[in-house]
Protein backbone atom coordinates (compact mmCIF):
# COMPACT_ATOMS: atom_id res chain seq x y z
CA UNK A 1 0.00 0.00 0.00
CA UNK A 2 1.17 3.49 -0.76
CA UNK A 3 4.37 2.66 -2.61
CA UNK A 4 3.57 3.63 -6.18
CA UNK A 5 6.49 4.06 -8.52
CA UNK A 6 5.17 7.04 -10.49
CA UNK A 7 6.20 10.37 -9.00
CA UNK A 8 4.56 12.79 -11.36
CA UNK A 9 1.04 12.90 -9.97
CA UNK A 10 -0.90 11.55 -12.93
CA UNK A 11 -0.78 8.03 -14.23
CA UNK A 12 -0.02 6.98 -17.82
CA UNK A 13 -2.18 8.85 -20.33
CA UNK A 14 -2.27 9.68 -24.01
CA UNK A 15 -0.06 12.68 -23.14
CA UNK A 16 2.85 10.23 -23.00
CA UNK A 17 2.32 9.16 -26.63
CA UNK A 18 4.01 10.83 -29.64
CA UNK A 19 2.09 13.90 -30.75
CA UNK A 20 4.55 15.71 -33.02
CA UNK A 21 7.91 15.49 -34.79
CA UNK A 22 10.05 18.64 -34.85
CA UNK A 23 13.12 19.71 -36.82
CA UNK A 24 15.66 20.99 -34.33
CA UNK A 25 18.93 21.47 -36.21
CA UNK A 26 20.60 21.00 -39.59
CA UNK A 27 18.08 22.47 -42.04
CA UNK A 28 19.06 24.73 -45.01
CA UNK A 29 22.80 24.04 -45.08
CA UNK A 30 25.11 24.57 -48.08
CA UNK A 31 27.97 22.27 -49.09
CA UNK A 32 29.91 21.07 -52.12
CA UNK A 33 28.01 18.45 -54.17
CA UNK A 34 28.77 14.96 -52.86
CA UNK A 35 30.09 16.20 -49.50
CA UNK A 36 29.03 15.66 -45.90
CA UNK A 37 27.06 18.53 -44.38
CA UNK A 38 28.94 20.20 -41.52
CA UNK A 39 26.04 19.75 -39.09
CA UNK A 40 23.98 16.65 -38.38
CA UNK A 41 20.23 16.67 -38.86
CA UNK A 42 18.37 16.43 -35.54
CA UNK A 43 14.68 15.75 -34.94
CA UNK A 44 12.74 15.42 -31.70
CA UNK A 45 9.64 13.32 -30.98
CA UNK A 46 7.34 15.06 -28.50
CA UNK A 47 4.15 14.22 -26.63
CA UNK A 48 1.19 16.58 -26.42
CA UNK A 49 2.74 18.35 -23.42
CA UNK A 50 5.91 19.11 -25.36
CA UNK A 51 8.06 16.53 -23.58
CA UNK A 52 10.48 14.32 -25.52
CA UNK A 53 9.40 10.71 -26.06
CA UNK A 54 12.06 8.00 -26.15
CA UNK A 55 12.25 4.63 -27.91
CA UNK A 56 10.29 5.78 -31.00
CA UNK A 57 11.62 4.48 -34.38
CA UNK A 58 12.60 7.21 -36.85
CA UNK A 59 12.92 6.46 -40.57
CA UNK A 60 15.17 8.66 -42.75
CA UNK A 61 14.89 8.77 -46.55
CA UNK A 62 16.61 10.81 -49.26
CA UNK A 63 13.78 12.40 -51.27
CA UNK A 64 15.64 14.67 -53.68
CA UNK A 65 19.09 15.30 -55.15
CA UNK A 66 20.57 11.90 -54.41
CA UNK A 67 23.16 11.47 -51.68
CA UNK A 68 23.07 9.27 -48.59
CA UNK A 69 21.77 9.53 -45.05
CA UNK A 70 23.35 7.77 -42.09
CA UNK A 71 21.32 7.85 -38.87
CA UNK A 72 23.37 7.89 -35.70
CA UNK A 73 20.60 5.88 -34.08
CA UNK A 74 17.32 4.49 -35.33
CA UNK A 75 15.15 5.26 -32.30
CA UNK A 76 14.70 8.41 -30.23
CA UNK A 77 16.78 8.69 -27.06
CA UNK A 78 15.50 9.59 -23.59
CA UNK A 79 15.10 13.22 -24.66
CA UNK A 80 13.13 12.24 -27.78
CA UNK A 81 15.97 13.12 -30.16
CA UNK A 82 17.55 11.37 -33.16
CA UNK A 83 20.56 12.62 -35.17
CA UNK A 84 21.59 11.73 -38.72
CA UNK A 85 24.59 12.59 -40.92
CA UNK A 86 23.71 13.67 -44.48
CA UNK A 87 26.02 13.51 -47.49
CA UNK A 88 24.28 15.52 -50.21
CA UNK A 89 24.21 14.47 -53.83
CA UNK A 90 23.93 16.83 -56.82
CA UNK A 91 24.29 20.57 -57.21
CA UNK A 92 21.15 22.51 -56.40
CA UNK A 93 18.29 21.34 -54.22
CA UNK A 94 18.63 18.27 -51.98
CA UNK A 95 15.97 16.97 -49.57
CA UNK A 96 15.66 14.35 -46.85
CA UNK A 97 12.53 13.23 -45.03
CA UNK A 98 12.24 11.94 -41.46
CA UNK A 99 9.16 10.00 -40.31
CA UNK A 100 8.17 8.83 -36.83
CA UNK A 101 4.84 7.63 -35.42
CA UNK A 102 2.99 8.89 -38.49
CA UNK A 103 4.54 12.37 -38.41
CA UNK A 104 6.98 13.66 -41.05
CA UNK A 105 9.37 16.57 -41.57
CA UNK A 106 11.61 17.53 -44.50
CA UNK A 107 15.15 18.91 -44.42
CA UNK A 108 16.63 20.90 -47.32
CA UNK A 109 20.22 21.52 -48.36
CA UNK A 110 21.92 23.13 -51.35
CA UNK A 111 24.81 21.72 -53.33
CA UNK A 112 26.99 24.61 -54.54
CA UNK A 113 30.55 25.22 -55.71
CA UNK A 114 30.34 28.71 -54.18
CA UNK A 115 30.35 28.16 -50.45
CA UNK A 116 29.13 30.74 -47.94
CA UNK A 117 31.28 32.10 -45.16
CA UNK A 118 31.22 29.85 -42.12
CA UNK A 119 32.27 29.44 -38.53
CA UNK A 120 35.00 27.10 -37.38
CA UNK A 121 35.86 25.93 -33.87
CA UNK A 122 39.45 27.01 -33.30
CA UNK A 123 39.55 25.73 -29.70
CA UNK A 124 36.89 23.10 -28.81
CA UNK A 125 35.19 23.17 -25.39
CA UNK A 126 36.28 20.48 -22.98
CA UNK A 127 34.46 18.05 -20.70
CA UNK A 128 33.18 19.61 -17.49
CA UNK A 129 31.00 19.43 -14.43
CA UNK A 130 27.36 20.37 -14.19
CA UNK A 131 26.96 24.01 -13.21
CA UNK A 132 30.70 24.72 -13.37
CA UNK A 133 32.45 26.78 -16.09
CA UNK A 134 33.96 24.50 -18.74
CA UNK A 135 37.71 24.16 -18.07
CA UNK A 136 38.54 24.87 -21.74
CA UNK A 137 36.39 27.60 -23.22
CA UNK A 138 35.63 27.57 -26.98
CA UNK A 139 37.23 29.92 -29.48
CA UNK A 140 35.35 30.44 -32.78
CA UNK A 141 37.02 31.61 -36.01
CA UNK A 142 35.35 33.26 -39.01
CA UNK A 143 36.20 31.61 -42.35
CA UNK A 144 35.37 32.49 -45.94
CA UNK A 145 33.82 29.93 -48.30
CA UNK A 146 37.22 28.50 -49.17
CA UNK A 147 38.15 27.98 -45.54
CA UNK A 148 40.53 30.95 -45.23
CA UNK A 149 40.37 32.82 -41.89
CA UNK A 150 38.65 36.21 -42.05
CA UNK A 151 40.07 39.11 -40.05
CA UNK A 152 36.74 40.75 -39.29
CA UNK A 153 35.90 42.38 -35.97
CA UNK A 154 32.46 43.11 -34.54
CA UNK A 155 30.60 39.92 -35.53
CA UNK A 156 28.31 38.54 -32.81
CA UNK A 157 28.79 34.81 -32.30
CA UNK A 158 26.21 33.03 -30.12
CA UNK A 159 26.34 29.68 -28.35
CA UNK A 160 23.49 27.26 -27.60
CA UNK A 161 23.07 23.62 -26.62
CA UNK A 162 22.74 21.55 -29.79
CA UNK A 163 22.22 18.10 -28.32
CA UNK A 164 21.89 16.52 -24.89
CA UNK A 165 19.24 16.51 -22.19
CA UNK A 166 16.23 18.72 -22.87
CA UNK A 167 16.38 19.75 -19.21
CA UNK A 168 19.91 21.17 -19.41
CA UNK A 169 20.64 24.89 -19.58
CA UNK A 170 23.64 26.76 -20.95
CA UNK A 171 24.93 29.48 -18.64
CA UNK A 172 27.50 32.24 -18.86
CA UNK A 173 27.95 34.90 -21.54
CA UNK A 174 26.25 33.29 -24.53
CA UNK A 175 27.23 35.87 -27.18
CA UNK A 176 30.77 37.08 -27.80
CA UNK A 177 32.03 39.60 -30.40
CA UNK A 178 34.89 38.78 -32.75
CA UNK A 179 38.16 40.64 -32.36
CA UNK A 180 40.21 42.04 -35.23
CA UNK A 181 41.56 38.55 -35.99
CA UNK A 182 38.02 37.29 -36.59
CA UNK A 183 37.92 35.20 -33.41
CA UNK A 184 35.22 35.12 -30.73
CA UNK A 185 36.60 33.87 -27.42
CA UNK A 186 34.11 32.60 -24.84
CA UNK A 187 35.05 32.91 -21.18
CA UNK A 188 32.46 31.46 -18.82
CA UNK A 189 30.17 28.95 -20.58
CA UNK A 190 28.78 26.22 -18.35
CA UNK A 191 26.18 23.48 -18.76
CA UNK A 192 23.82 22.69 -15.90
CA UNK A 193 21.97 19.40 -16.35
CA UNK A 194 22.04 15.62 -16.07
CA UNK A 195 25.23 13.70 -16.73
CA UNK A 196 25.85 12.63 -20.32
CA UNK A 197 27.15 13.94 -23.62
CA UNK A 198 26.28 17.36 -25.02
CA UNK A 199 27.22 19.38 -28.09
CA UNK A 200 27.21 23.15 -28.45
CA UNK A 201 26.12 25.01 -31.59
CA UNK A 202 27.67 28.36 -32.57
CA UNK A 203 25.95 30.75 -34.97
CA UNK A 204 26.42 34.21 -36.47
CA UNK A 205 24.39 36.15 -39.02
CA UNK A 206 25.72 35.56 -42.54
CA UNK A 207 27.83 32.56 -41.54
CA UNK A 208 27.12 28.85 -41.62
CA UNK A 209 26.83 27.61 -38.04
CA UNK A 210 29.03 24.91 -36.53
CA UNK A 211 28.57 22.35 -33.75
CA UNK A 212 31.17 21.06 -31.31
CA UNK A 213 32.17 17.48 -30.75
CA UNK A 214 30.69 15.70 -27.73
CA UNK A 215 31.21 17.36 -24.35
CA UNK A 216 31.00 14.92 -21.44
CA UNK A 217 29.24 16.33 -18.37
CA UNK A 218 30.19 14.71 -15.06
CA UNK A 219 28.09 14.01 -11.99
CA UNK A 220 29.66 16.67 -9.81
CA UNK A 221 27.54 19.82 -9.67
CA UNK A 222 29.85 21.95 -7.58
CA UNK A 223 27.16 22.26 -4.89
CA UNK A 224 28.13 21.50 -1.32
CA UNK A 225 25.97 19.27 0.92
CA UNK A 226 24.36 21.31 3.70
CA UNK A 227 26.20 19.29 6.35
CA UNK A 228 29.58 20.20 4.80
CA UNK A 229 29.04 23.90 4.06
CA UNK A 230 30.42 25.27 7.33
CA UNK A 231 30.79 29.03 6.90
CA UNK A 232 30.21 28.87 3.14
CA UNK A 233 26.94 30.07 1.63
CA UNK A 234 24.75 29.24 -1.36
CA UNK A 235 23.61 32.47 -3.08
CA UNK A 236 24.07 34.10 0.32
CA UNK A 237 22.08 31.44 2.22
CA UNK A 238 23.73 29.75 5.20
CA UNK A 239 24.30 26.01 5.10
CA UNK A 240 24.20 23.52 7.93
CA UNK A 241 21.09 21.70 9.07
CA UNK A 242 20.46 24.38 11.68
CA UNK A 243 21.27 28.04 12.16
CA UNK A 244 24.65 29.63 11.31
CA UNK A 245 26.05 26.61 9.49
CA UNK A 246 25.65 24.26 12.45
CA UNK A 247 24.55 20.64 12.15
CA UNK A 248 23.74 20.44 15.87
CA UNK A 249 20.19 20.93 17.03
CA UNK A 250 19.92 23.93 19.39
CA UNK A 251 19.75 22.93 23.05
CA UNK A 252 16.33 24.44 23.69
CA UNK A 253 14.77 22.76 20.67
CA UNK A 254 16.44 19.47 21.58
CA UNK A 255 14.97 19.67 25.08
CA UNK A 256 11.52 20.33 23.64
CA UNK A 257 11.91 17.28 21.39
CA UNK A 258 12.87 15.16 24.39
CA UNK A 259 9.80 16.41 26.24
CA UNK A 260 7.63 15.36 23.29
CA UNK A 261 9.33 11.95 23.26
CA UNK A 262 8.44 11.54 26.93
CA UNK A 263 4.75 11.96 26.04
CA UNK A 264 4.90 9.15 23.47
CA UNK A 265 3.30 6.03 24.90
CA UNK A 266 1.31 3.08 23.52
CA UNK A 267 -2.25 4.16 22.70
CA UNK A 268 -5.38 2.17 21.96
CA UNK A 269 -7.49 2.81 18.86
CA UNK A 270 -9.31 5.63 20.69
CA UNK A 271 -6.06 7.36 21.56
CA UNK A 272 -6.04 6.41 25.24
CA UNK A 273 -2.89 5.07 26.96
CA UNK A 274 -2.96 1.28 27.08
CA UNK A 275 -0.37 -1.40 27.93
CA UNK A 276 -1.55 -3.27 24.82
CA UNK A 277 -1.66 -0.16 22.64
CA UNK A 278 0.66 0.92 19.83
CA UNK A 279 2.98 3.75 18.86
CA UNK A 280 2.65 4.40 15.12
CA UNK A 281 5.64 5.69 13.15
CA UNK A 282 4.16 6.81 9.80
CA UNK A 283 5.78 7.93 6.55
CA UNK A 284 4.16 10.81 4.65
CA UNK A 285 5.19 11.98 1.20
CA UNK A 286 5.83 11.08 -2.41
CA UNK A 287 6.98 7.95 -4.26
CA UNK A 288 10.65 8.31 -3.33
CA UNK A 289 9.66 8.28 0.33
CA UNK A 290 7.34 5.32 -0.24
CA UNK A 291 10.04 3.31 -2.01
CA UNK A 292 12.70 4.05 0.60
CA UNK A 293 10.30 3.26 3.44
CA UNK A 294 8.76 0.07 2.01
CA UNK A 295 9.09 -0.22 -1.82
CA UNK A 296 6.08 -2.43 -2.58
CA UNK A 297 2.34 -2.08 -3.08
CA UNK A 298 1.56 -4.88 -0.64
CA UNK A 299 2.96 -6.23 2.60
CA UNK A 300 5.46 -7.21 3.83
CA UNK A 301 7.89 -4.49 2.75
CA UNK A 302 11.06 -5.45 0.91
CA UNK A 303 13.90 -6.50 3.20
CA UNK A 304 16.38 -3.83 2.06
CA UNK A 305 14.06 -0.87 2.75
CA UNK A 306 13.82 0.90 6.10
CA UNK A 307 10.75 -1.08 7.17
CA UNK A 308 12.31 -4.33 6.01
CA UNK A 309 15.54 -3.60 7.87
CA UNK A 310 13.92 -2.53 11.13
CA UNK A 311 11.65 -5.60 11.11
CA UNK A 312 14.74 -7.82 11.16
CA UNK A 313 16.62 -5.83 13.80
CA UNK A 314 16.34 -7.40 17.28
CA UNK A 315 17.20 -4.07 18.92
CA UNK A 316 14.04 -2.41 17.56
CA UNK A 317 10.82 -2.25 19.56
CA UNK A 318 8.67 -4.80 17.75
CA UNK A 319 6.13 -5.05 20.56
CA UNK A 320 4.44 -1.69 20.94
CA UNK A 321 5.75 0.22 17.91
CA UNK A 322 4.40 -0.23 14.37
CA UNK A 323 6.08 1.23 11.28
CA UNK A 324 3.53 2.14 8.59
CA UNK A 325 3.99 3.44 5.04
CA UNK A 326 1.59 6.27 4.24
CA UNK A 327 3.62 7.83 1.42
CA UNK A 328 2.25 7.45 -2.10
CA UNK A 329 3.51 7.88 -5.64
CA UNK A 330 2.41 11.15 -7.20
CA UNK A 331 1.46 12.68 -3.84
CA UNK A 332 3.47 15.87 -4.01
CA UNK A 333 3.34 18.60 -1.36
CA UNK A 334 -0.02 19.92 -2.53
CA UNK A 335 -1.64 16.56 -1.72
CA UNK A 336 -0.80 16.88 1.99
CA UNK A 337 -1.14 20.60 2.77
CA UNK A 338 -4.76 20.54 3.97
CA UNK A 339 -6.34 18.25 6.57
CA UNK A 340 -9.18 17.62 4.10
CA UNK A 341 -6.86 16.26 1.39
CA UNK A 342 -7.96 12.80 0.14
CA UNK A 343 -4.49 11.38 0.78
CA UNK A 344 -5.18 11.48 4.51
CA UNK A 345 -8.44 9.62 3.95
CA UNK A 346 -6.54 6.99 1.95
CA UNK A 347 -4.15 6.44 4.85
CA UNK A 348 -7.04 6.28 7.30
CA UNK A 349 -9.24 3.96 5.24
CA UNK A 350 -6.77 1.76 3.33
CA UNK A 351 -3.44 1.75 5.14
CA UNK A 352 -3.90 1.94 8.91
CA UNK A 353 -6.71 -0.67 9.01
CA UNK A 354 -4.32 -3.29 7.59
CA UNK A 355 -2.60 -3.17 10.99
CA UNK A 356 -5.82 -2.65 12.96
CA UNK A 357 -4.70 0.90 13.70
CA UNK A 358 -6.33 4.34 13.71
CA UNK A 359 -5.26 7.94 13.22
CA UNK A 360 -5.42 8.40 17.00
CA UNK A 361 -2.37 6.13 17.41
CA UNK A 362 -0.05 8.05 15.04
CA UNK A 363 2.55 9.81 17.21
CA UNK A 364 5.61 10.17 14.97
CA UNK A 365 5.89 11.02 11.24
CA UNK A 366 8.77 10.93 8.78
CA UNK A 367 7.98 13.60 6.16
CA UNK A 368 9.62 13.73 2.73
CA UNK A 369 7.81 15.46 -0.09
CA UNK A 370 8.40 18.17 -2.68
CA UNK A 371 6.93 19.58 -5.90
CA UNK A 372 6.97 17.93 -9.31
CA UNK A 373 8.38 19.82 -12.31
CA UNK A 374 9.78 22.91 -10.54
CA UNK A 375 10.96 25.71 -12.83
CA UNK A 376 12.40 28.48 -10.62
CA UNK A 377 15.53 27.98 -8.55
CA UNK A 378 17.23 30.03 -5.86
CA UNK A 379 18.00 32.85 -5.30
CA UNK A 380 14.74 34.01 -6.91
CA UNK A 381 12.04 35.02 -4.45
CA UNK A 382 9.71 32.85 -6.55
CA UNK A 383 11.92 29.78 -6.17
CA UNK A 384 10.34 26.40 -5.54
CA UNK A 385 12.33 26.07 -2.31
CA UNK A 386 10.72 29.22 -0.92
CA UNK A 387 7.23 28.09 -1.95
CA UNK A 388 7.92 24.78 -0.21
CA UNK A 389 8.41 26.56 3.13
CA UNK A 390 4.78 27.68 3.02
CA UNK A 391 3.63 24.23 1.90
CA UNK A 392 5.63 22.51 4.63
CA UNK A 393 4.10 24.82 7.24
CA UNK A 394 0.62 23.93 5.98
CA UNK A 395 1.49 20.22 5.98
CA UNK A 396 2.72 20.30 9.59
CA UNK A 397 -0.51 21.95 10.75
CA UNK A 398 -2.60 19.50 8.68
CA UNK A 399 -0.74 16.56 10.25
CA UNK A 400 -1.60 17.83 13.72
CA UNK A 401 -5.29 18.06 12.79
CA UNK A 402 -5.43 14.54 11.32
CA UNK A 403 -3.25 12.99 14.01
CA UNK A 404 -4.15 14.76 17.28
CA UNK A 405 -1.63 12.73 19.31
CA UNK A 406 1.23 13.48 16.88
CA UNK A 407 4.26 14.61 18.89
CA UNK A 408 7.26 14.53 16.54
CA UNK A 409 7.94 14.99 12.84
CA UNK A 410 11.35 14.24 11.34
CA UNK A 411 11.97 15.66 7.87
CA UNK A 412 14.33 14.69 5.06
CA UNK A 413 15.03 16.43 1.77
CA UNK A 414 15.70 14.90 -1.64
CA UNK A 415 18.45 12.54 -2.73
CA UNK A 416 20.72 13.60 -5.62
CA UNK A 417 18.86 14.59 -8.80
CA UNK A 418 21.75 15.11 -11.22
CA UNK A 419 21.02 11.93 -13.17
CA UNK A 420 17.39 12.89 -13.85
CA UNK A 421 16.12 12.40 -17.39
CA UNK A 422 12.82 14.15 -16.70
CA UNK A 423 11.76 17.45 -15.15
CA UNK A 424 10.12 15.86 -12.10
CA UNK A 425 12.79 17.03 -9.65
CA UNK A 426 16.24 17.44 -11.23
CA UNK A 427 19.10 19.58 -9.96
CA UNK A 428 19.33 22.16 -8.59
CA UNK A 429 15.83 21.65 -7.20
CA UNK A 430 16.63 18.36 -5.46
CA UNK A 431 19.51 20.08 -3.66
CA UNK A 432 17.46 23.16 -2.83
CA UNK A 433 14.70 21.17 -1.07
CA UNK A 434 17.27 20.91 1.72
CA UNK A 435 17.05 24.66 2.26
CA UNK A 436 13.25 24.49 2.40
CA UNK A 437 13.43 21.84 5.14
CA UNK A 438 16.09 23.84 6.99
CA UNK A 439 14.01 27.01 6.83
CA UNK A 440 10.72 25.54 8.05
CA UNK A 441 12.46 23.88 11.02
CA UNK A 442 14.25 27.13 11.80
CA UNK A 443 10.91 28.96 11.58
CA UNK A 444 9.58 26.83 14.44
CA UNK A 445 12.76 27.26 16.48
CA UNK A 446 12.67 31.06 16.03
CA UNK A 447 8.95 31.28 16.84
CA UNK A 448 9.28 29.35 20.10
CA UNK A 449 12.39 31.34 21.06
CA UNK A 450 10.30 34.47 20.42
CA UNK A 451 7.70 33.42 22.99
CA UNK A 452 5.40 31.79 20.44
CA UNK A 453 5.07 34.83 18.17
CA UNK A 454 5.44 33.95 14.49
CA UNK A 455 8.77 35.07 13.02
CA UNK A 456 8.61 33.57 9.50
CA UNK A 457 5.29 34.43 7.84
CA UNK A 458 6.05 32.05 4.98
CA UNK A 459 5.84 29.07 7.34
CA UNK A 460 3.09 30.53 9.52
CA UNK A 461 2.21 29.44 13.05
CA UNK A 462 4.21 26.37 14.08
CA UNK A 463 3.72 26.52 17.85
CA UNK A 464 4.36 22.95 19.00
CA UNK A 465 2.25 23.50 22.10
CA UNK A 466 -0.89 24.22 20.08
CA UNK A 467 -1.21 23.85 16.30
CA UNK A 468 1.81 21.87 15.11
CA UNK A 469 4.00 18.92 16.08
CA UNK A 470 7.60 19.42 17.13
CA UNK A 471 9.76 19.16 13.98
CA UNK A 472 13.45 18.48 13.37
CA UNK A 473 15.79 16.98 10.80
CA UNK A 474 15.77 13.28 10.09
CA UNK A 475 18.65 11.92 7.97
CA UNK A 476 20.01 14.36 5.39
CA UNK A 477 20.23 12.36 2.14
CA UNK A 478 21.76 14.60 -0.56
CA UNK A 479 25.30 14.07 -1.84
CA UNK A 480 26.90 15.50 -4.98
CA UNK A 481 26.80 12.43 -7.20
CA UNK A 482 30.08 10.53 -7.08
CA UNK A 483 31.75 13.31 -5.10
CA UNK A 484 31.85 11.87 -1.54
CA UNK A 485 30.56 14.09 1.22
CA UNK A 486 32.30 14.20 4.62
CA UNK A 487 30.69 10.97 5.84
CA UNK A 488 31.40 9.15 2.55
CA UNK A 489 27.88 9.13 1.07
CA UNK A 490 27.76 9.16 -2.74
CA UNK A 491 25.07 8.60 -5.36
CA UNK A 492 26.02 6.60 -8.45
CA UNK A 493 23.93 6.13 -11.57
CA UNK A 494 23.25 2.56 -10.42
CA UNK A 495 21.57 3.89 -7.27
CA UNK A 496 18.76 5.35 -9.39
CA UNK A 497 16.19 3.83 -11.73
CA UNK A 498 16.30 4.59 -15.46
CA UNK A 499 14.57 7.96 -14.92
CA UNK A 500 17.44 9.11 -12.70
CA UNK A 501 14.88 10.29 -10.11
CA UNK A 502 13.57 7.25 -8.24
CA UNK A 503 15.98 5.14 -6.17
CA UNK A 504 16.89 1.64 -7.33
CA UNK A 505 17.31 -1.25 -4.90
CA UNK A 506 20.78 -0.03 -3.92
CA UNK A 507 19.46 3.52 -3.49
CA UNK A 508 16.56 2.33 -1.34
CA UNK A 509 19.05 0.36 0.73
CA UNK A 510 21.19 3.45 1.33
CA UNK A 511 18.24 5.50 2.55
CA UNK A 512 16.75 2.62 4.53
CA UNK A 513 20.02 2.08 6.37
CA UNK A 514 20.36 5.77 7.21
CA UNK A 515 16.79 5.94 8.48
CA UNK A 516 17.37 2.92 10.71
CA UNK A 517 20.60 4.37 12.09
CA UNK A 518 18.93 7.71 12.72
CA UNK A 519 15.95 6.38 14.68
CA UNK A 520 18.21 4.05 16.69
CA UNK A 521 20.69 6.75 17.67
CA UNK A 522 18.90 10.10 17.88
CA UNK A 523 18.15 10.75 21.59
CA UNK A 524 14.66 11.99 20.77
CA UNK A 525 13.67 8.78 18.98
CA UNK A 526 15.82 5.98 20.37
CA UNK A 527 13.87 5.89 23.64
CA UNK A 528 10.61 4.82 21.93
CA UNK A 529 12.12 3.16 18.83
CA UNK A 530 14.34 0.65 20.61
CA UNK A 531 13.18 -2.30 22.68
CA UNK A 532 13.45 -2.10 26.45
CA UNK A 533 13.92 1.64 26.52
CA UNK A 534 11.88 4.46 28.03
CA UNK A 535 12.01 8.20 27.45
CA UNK A 536 13.32 10.18 30.45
Amino acid sequence: LGAAINCGGAGPTDSLLPASLLKLFGDNQVALPGSLLPESLVVEVRDQKGNGVGAIPVVWQVTGGGGTIAAANSTSDATGRVAAAWTIGSAGSNTVGATAAGFSVTFSATGSTVLPARLSIQTPPSAGQSGVDLPTQPVIQLLNGNGTPLSQAGVNVSAAISSGSAFATLGGTLTMVTASNGRATFTDLNITGPVGNYTLRFSATGFTQVSSTAISLSTVSGRVPLIDMGSRTYFGFDGGLYQSGSNTIPAGHAAAGSAKAHIITPLDTNGSPSPTGKVVLLSIGISNASQEWCDVLSFPCNAWTFTGQEAQDPAVNQTSMVVVNGAQGGSTAQFWDSPTDPEYDRVRDNVLPHFSLTEAQVQVVWLKTFNADPTVSLPSSQADAIALVTQYGNILRALKVRYPHLQQVFMSSRIYGGYATSGQNPEPYAYETGFAVKWVIQAQIDQMTNGGTVVDNRAGDLNYNTVAPWVAWGPYLWADGLNPRSDGLTWSLADLESDGTHPSTSGETKVGTRLLTFFKTDPRSACWFLAGRSCP
